[in-house]
């Protein structure tokens, strides 16, 4: 088996997953089979993997020039938890307007729409009260839509300046390929997401 096909060579092939072990100088993250239980480098190979390593230090410094690319993490996990219950919550409104209140389903909805901080704390027991309820769970949906835009509006990743729906949730999956896609996301493509969102600054 050849070297390339043992371990990453490069800064545009590192994943982004095991980046940061990586980045701390754990060589045996550069191996691609690795999971973190234990193992060791053959001798053969040491001395490359440094010189693998110290170049995609140099290159990975000359490209983020000191910005730590790691502490756009949390905002980045906020944002797709904000964007996620937003569209979730609205998309599955229309069809519980349709759930009647004996509906095994609707106990089911109710614990959802609690699940995106939507907790209603009066009986729902009569088609009045079930459309009260509506009324005020559409409320809610609106309300965290304008949390959403005010969110984004000050949002260091939406890299556009003028916003609608249809641009957040570009964002949304673009931050979900990013985040939850990370063997898939090499480390060049992480730092260079955040390059691009802090010019956009």
């Amino acid at each position: 088996m050849s070297f390339s096909s043992k371990y990453y060579t490069s800064y545009s092939e590192v994943p982004y997953l095991s980046s940061e072990e990586i980045l701390k100088g754990d060589l045996l993250w550069l191996r691609k089979s690795y999971d973190g239980e234990g193992g060791e480098i053959p001798e053969g190979d040491k001395e490359k993997l440094i010189k693998v390593y110290n170049e995609i230090i140099r290159e990975r410094n000359e490209n983020i020039k000191g910005l730590d690319t790691f502490s756009f993490i949390p905002e980045l996990s906020k944002l797709l938890s904000l964007s996620s219950s937003y569209f979730l919550a609205k998309s599955t409104f229309p069809f519980f307007k349709t759930v009647q209140l004996e509906s095994k389903y609707w106990n089911k909805f109710i614990r959802v729409y609690e699940g995106y901080d939507m907790k209603y704390h009066k009986k729902i027991l009569t088609i009045e009260e079930r459309e009260k309820y509506f009324t005020w769970l559409e409320r809610q949906i609106y309300n965290l839509g304008l949390e959403l835009l005010k969110s984004v509006n000050k949002n260091r990743f939406f890299l556009v300046k003028k916003y609608n729906e249809e641009k957040i949730l570009s964002l949304k999956q673009t931050v979900e390929s990013v985040l939850f896609n990370p063997n898939l996301t090499s480390l060049k493509e992480f730092d260079n997401y955040c390059i691009k969102s802090k010019d956009n600054c």
